[in-house]
């Protein structure tokens, strides 16, 4: 719809009004010119309004000749850059038949990207190679909410959590140097990377600095459009001091990625911490974002991992030495026992003594009764938590609602007594501030 169009409605109209001759009586003169000027404005209406829609419709991009020229680009890119010549190869094949055969043409930006996105994965699935419309960042910026948490959990176990990693500056090495400053004189620490994207290498490379004496190499990626390698390495001087030694306990999760995974890895296989979670994202490869044209760009990998230890973790995770769902409770507890040793159980039970409480019975009284399938029960003006397996604890009262277990197990938890609506319900509240609520039936 266009100029074109319009001009020939102009000519038909121009055409009509000739044909359109007045009879020879006055009267019916003057009724023929008003229908002539009635017919007139409508289509006077309707041309304005195809004007306005051609107009429209010029605005919305397509990928004309000269933008096909968009899939040349990506197929030199791939050519040039990826990390699989032979995959390069087959999908520059594959584009270029797409291109010939007309399957691009006529198509706005949006729909253009999803289909040559669509065509990519049916030949690889590389979660890195995709076009974009938006511009990349090019540096992660530092910022305070990196570092989300720094704690002192019971047992004396720190906790610090990453969300991301930056590309760090004086100030971020600064604050890590604070944040680990506080946790030097715990008896283990627990590094929680989970739901962590991943960010700057310079800022894991800080991080696991701490924990090695030495600069010591821990990954690197081979680029093969170059043929060279990048070496990672920890960083021999760090801001703060060193926690050589220090028992370690590392966080991961399924949506762990990136310089996150390398990090969880590194620990691993410097052997400086267990790993406990779940398995990561397995999205490790070097990638770049290559200019296209002035709107588009193309991400894509173009180095992989070739490290000493002779891993590699594309496309499949780095993989926990502890599975667990719960994975913060469960480095909790094994960095309180290893720093306990065998009085594990005495330095716990121990631990809930220290400020004894005492309750009267009609208080205890509304605290019986069940749960779920937990079951509180009393004892001579004692209670006893009975859980799913059928195993009877003693709760040991550390004020009026909050109860620990005197334990022969290896659960961590307290039980908190609340009121709703008027009902008693019943929170398992773990150590790593995660809860599970019961309501009494």
């Amino acid at each position: 719809m266009g100029w074109e169009l319009i001009i020939i409605l102009v000519s038909f109209i121009n055409s009509i009004s000739i044909k359109m001759k007045p009879s020879s009586s006055s009267s019916s003169s003057k009724v023929h010119n008003k229908l002539k000027q009635v017919y007139l404005f409508h289509m006077l209406v309707v041309l304005v309004f195809l004007f306005f829609l051609s107009c429209h419709t010029t605005t919305d991009h397509k990928v004309n000749k000269e933008e096909q020229d968009v899939i040349s680009s990506i197929t030199n890119i791939l050519e040039k850059n990826y990390v699989d010549k032979e995959i390069a190869t087959e999908l520059s094949r594959m584009l270029k038949e797409n291109k010939s055969s007309g399957k691009y043409e006529g198509l706005d930006n949006t729909i253009f990207v999803a289909r040559v996105n669509r065509d990519i994965r049916s030949i690889v699935n590389d979660r890195h190679l995709q076009v974009m419309t938006n511009s990349p960042s090019k540096k992660l910026p530092w910022s305070k909410s990196s570092i989300l948490k720094v704690d002192v959990l019971e047992g004396n176990i720190g906790y610090l959590k990453l969300s991301v990693f930056p590309n760090p500056n004086k100030e971020y090495y600064g604050q890590m140097a604070n944040a680990l400053g506080l946790l030097k004189d715990t008896n283990g620490i627990i590094i929680d990377l989970s739901d962590n994207g991943g960010g700057h290498p310079d800022a894991v490379s800080n991080l696991l600095g701490y924990f090695v004496e030495n600069k010591t190499l821990y990954d690197s990626f081979y680029v093969p459009s170059i043929d060279k390698s990048f070496e990672y390495t920890t960083r021999g001087e760090v801001k703060g001091h060193k926690l050589m030694n220090m028992p370690l306990g590392i966080i991961v999760n399924e949506r762990t990625a990136s310089v996150a995974e390398l990090c969880a890895l590194a620990f691993q296989n410097l052997q400086l911490g267990k790993v406990y979670g779940t398995t990561t994202m397995g999205l490790v490869n070097l990638a770049e974002y290559y200019p296209i044209n002035d709107s588009l760009y193309l991400l894509a990998s173009k180095g992989k991992q070739k490290n000493p230890f002779n891993v590699n973790i594309e496309d499949k995770g780095v993989i926990p030495d502890i599975r667990s769902d719960n994975a913060i409770v469960q480095a909790h507890l094994d960095l309180i026992k290893k720093a306990h040793g065998s009085s594990f159980k005495d330095w716990y039970n121990k631990s809930l003594g220290k400020t004894p409480v005492k309750l009267n019975d009609s208080l205890i009284n509304t605290y019986v009764g069940n749960y779920g399938y937990l079951t509180i029960g009393k004892k001579d003006s004692t209670l006893y938590y009975n859980d799913e397996m059928g195993f009877s604890y003693q709760m040991i009262p550390l004020n009026e609602n909050t109860f620990g277990l005197k334990l022969n197990s290896d659960e961590r938890f307290r039980l908190i007594f609340k009121e709703n609506r008027g009902e008693v319900m019943l929170i398992k509240k773990y150590f790593d501030g995660s809860e599970i609520s019961y309501e009494r039936l």
